[in-house]
């Protein structure tokens, strides 16, 4: 008998747990923001060349002429994973990475921004 309370207590503290992680999911897949700072609208830059599978720049998205306020380029792998940093540079290089579309995160002095990226 206290076998299988017990089992019952262990099965129940798994469903808690299932649900109680569902529940956080779902908040995360529902948020639009990458990190903490929230995310820009995208027509402040521009990735040139998008698709790509090499060099690529970050541009301003009106004059096309490299972004020169650039704090870091974060690019996030579609599982989430960062998988290419740098700091201080517009410009990065993807030839290393698998063929996929990957989120990019600018920061720059006046904000943080999300852009698709195409890999080929």
């Amino acid at each position: 008998m206290i076998h299988k309370v017990l089992f019952y207590v262990y099965v129940n503290n798994i469903e808690k747990s299932k649900a109680r992680l569902e529940r956080k999911i779902k908040a995360v897949m529902a948020c639009p923001q990458v990190g903490t700072t929230p995310a820009q609208p995208t027509p402040g830059i521009t990735l040139m060349p998008n698709p790509s599978n090499d060099a690529v720049v970050v541009a301003d998205s009106w004059s096309e002429t490299p972004r020169h306020d650039v704090k870091e380029v974060q690019v996030i792998s579609p599982l989430g994973h960062t998988v290419l940093y740098t700091k201080g540079s517009a410009r990065f290089n993807v030839s290393s990475l698998p063929a996929a579309t990957y989120f990019v995160k600018v920061v720059t002095r006046h904000g943080t921004y999300l852009q698709k990226l195409v890999v080929e």
